[in-house]
């Protein structure tokens, strides 16, 4: 795979998950939505952004995207092969 899109489970455990498996398939690049920290988000019980923030903190190459009401936002993790 070249590009992995993440928008499934958005509670920690599931995008965790998600990211270990696409992380498996040794792809170019691994795209995440709802990065955003956002009252909406918490609500709902999104937390993607919790692992967001431990991926950009990590050796990882990354991207994001937030624009209008604070909240979705598209996360880019860049890996070199």
């Amino acid at each position: 795979f070249s590009v992995v899109f993440i928008d499934g489970d958005h509670s920690y455990t599931g995008v965790l998950m998600d990211w270990e498996f696409a992380r498996g398939l040794k792809p170019r690049l691994v795209a995440f939505h709802d990065i955003a920290t956002a009252v909406k988000h918490r609500r709902e019980g999104c937390e993607v952004d919790r692992l967001w923030n431990e991926i950009k903190s990590g050796p990882y190459r990354t991207y994001e995207k937030i624009s209008g009401g604070g909240w979705g936002g598209i996360g880019v993790v860049e890996f070199f092969q």
